[in-house]
């Protein structure tokens, strides 16, 4: 019998094949996941909290005004796009005070950047005739 010394491995006196290695390693792998079973079975215990209870402390996340509300953003719609522009410098708010999700802020940064563009909008500060509108971005709450 002519077996190539790839196949072969020498312990002691006795010559294994790689086949019997195989047979050992699987069989390992039963016992270990049999253990692994025994050890995942849920103990129940009834003092224990119920895991599929939800937090009642957890606060809600902030959710988008403009997706909430089904508001579509417009380059025309100044009032609105004023909402979210700083009154002292001009600049667009980030998302951590507008609460908005991410397609929202692109649109609107790409909106005001367009409303500018056509003279709708200033550049340097807000419309002084915007100054008193409802607050839609309240920027005292932002999230730190």
């Amino acid at each position: 019998m002519h077996l190539s010394i790839s196949l072969l491995a020498r312990r002691g006196t006795r010559i294994y094949t790689t086949a019997y290695w195989r047979r050992v390693r699987r069989i390992q792998h039963e016992k270990i996941k049999k253990s692994r079973e025994i050890r995942e079975e849920p103990l129940e215990i009834p003092d224990m909290p119920i895991q599929t209870m939800k937090d009642p402390y957890a606060k809600e996340s902030p959710r988008c005004f403009l997706c909430e509300h089904n508001i579509d953003v417009n380059y025309k719609n100044v009032r609105l796009l004023n909402q979210y522009v700083s009154k002292y410098t001009g600049k667009v708010y980030d998302t951590s005070i507008t609460h908005l999700c991410i397609n929202q802020q692109k649109k609107v940064e790409a909106a005001i950047a367009q409303s500018r563009q056509a003279g709708f909008m200033p550049f340097l500060h807000k419309d002084p005739r915007f100054m008193h509108d409802p607050i839609i971005v309240n920027i005292s709450k932002s999230k730190n």
